[in-house]
C-alpha cells in the first residue's frame, strides 16, 4: 500500500492537485520527506504523537546530511 501511496502522491503534485496527508501516508512521508518538501498544496493532520515522530525524523535526516 505505501508504494501505492507514493504512487498517488507524485501524481497529485504533478497535476497540482491538494493533498491531505494523515494516518499511514504521514508514516510514508516520514520516511520520505522529499515526497512533498516544498509542496504546499499538501496538508497534512497529524496528531501530537505522530507530529513528534515526524520532527524526530526530520532532525535525524538533517544531521545525517550534515554527518556524511
Amino acid at each position: 500500500m505505501q508504494a501505492f501511496a507514493r504512487v498517488a502522491i507524485q501524481l497529485a503534485r504533478e497535476a497540482g492537485l491538494y493533498l491531505v496527508l494523515d494516518a499511514d501516508a504521514l508514516f510514508l512521508i516520514q520516511n520520505d520527506p522529499e515526497l512533498i518538501k516544498g509542496y504546499r498544496k499538501a496538508i497534512v493532520t497529524p496528531n501530537v504523537a505522530e507530529f513528534a515522530r515526524m520532527c524526530q525524523a526530520l532532525v535525524r535526516d538533517t544531521a545525517q546530511r550534515f554527518i556524511l
